[in-house]
């Protein structure tokens, strides 16, 4: 499948992630490294899909419930296929909101004149027009390779065999949406502990799930609401003062379910085992954040 099309799947919500996918981890550099290699062709990985008629709950609700069955789940490759979203159509995916994104890469820049990558430098690109946003080479900006090849032909010689090589250079870049990217799906009458346990073993190989988000994976898998419990929480919390984290509430979660520490121990627990051991929780973390200031001088 070609890269513009997966592109147009995210658009149109064919494609979609489900709650129990961790959040965008890939740091700016990897976004980089991802787009050096399309550009000179080597291979980066493929993706994975399930397209089941009972799929889980997706993120960010992005699909209405009389879509589910049409849409196809992304178990690997979310986060190449949301840097790739983010460059080429300069939006978020819709099933993420902006807040999710804690790096966004949009502000890699390339050069015309060489094809290097790198992140905007005042001091270096201003005033240089070979160098041009990555986004700008996708959203139909029209990118005058002609014109800049003016303005350099000055110092660096004929603006016809210049222009030749950013236009060279430009379409090269354009042309990774023309590529086409290995795409493997899961079988139909998978179940979601099937699934999860794919999405396991494939992130193994890649930027590796820790225990915590592998644990939360199984949660939303049977639960499919828990992230979103636990990102409202967190967000309660730090009005208050307390920053804590997805690892601390699936850490304090597995506590309180299975009177155990170990992430691992809450893998297959029921969703009533889970909504209840979360309502305790919350009493617990509404005790604690009132006794630490007052008592134990921890704000």
């Amino acid at each position: 499948m070609k890269i513009s099309e997966l592109m147009d799947g995210i658009r149109k919500l064919d494609l979609v992630l489900p709650e129990f996918q961790r959040e965008f981890v890939w740091s700016r550099d990897q976004a980089k490294q991802l787009l050096m290699s399309l550009i000179r062709g080597y291979p980066t990985g493929s993706v994975l899909f399930w397209k089941t008629d009972t799929p889980p709950d997706i993120k960010n609700s992005a699909v209405p419930r009389d879509r589910i069955g049409t849409t196809s789940v992304i178990l690997d490759g979310q986060q190449r296929l949301t840097t790739l979203y983010l460059f080429t159509q300069n939006l978020i995916p819709p099933y993420y909101r902006e807040e999710d994104i804690k790096e966004d890469p949009r502000a890699l820049h390339f050069d015309l004149d060489t094809g290097q990558f790198l992140y905007y430098t005042r001091q270096l690109m201003d005033g240089n027009p070979t160098w041009v946003s990555v986004t700008s080479c996708f959203d139909g900006s029209r990118i005058d390779v002609f014109r800049v090849a003016q303005d350099k032909a000055d110092q660096d010689g004929d603006a016809f065999a210049l222009a030749q090589r950013y236009n060279d250079r430009l379409t090269a870049l354009r042309n990774i949406l023309v590529q086409d990217y290995p795409v493997q799906t899961v079988p139909p009458n998978a179940t979601i502990t099937d699934a999860i346990d794919v999405f396991d073993l494939v992130n193994s190989q890649g930027t590796k799930l820790s225990d915590a988000e592998l644990a939360l994976a199984h949660i939303t898998g049977t639960w499919p609401h828990a992230r979103r419990e636990m990102k409202r929480r967190i967000e309660e919390l730090r009005k208050q003062r307390f920053n804590f984290d997805l690892t601390f509430m699936v850490r304090a979660l597995t506590g309180v379910v299975r009177k155990r520490a170990l992430f691992e121990t809450i893998h297959g627990a029921e969703r009533a085992e889970l909504e209840n051991g979360w309502r305790q929780l919350h009493k617990l973390l509404d005790y604690l954040t009132t006794v630490l200031p007052r008592w134990a001088f921890v704000d």
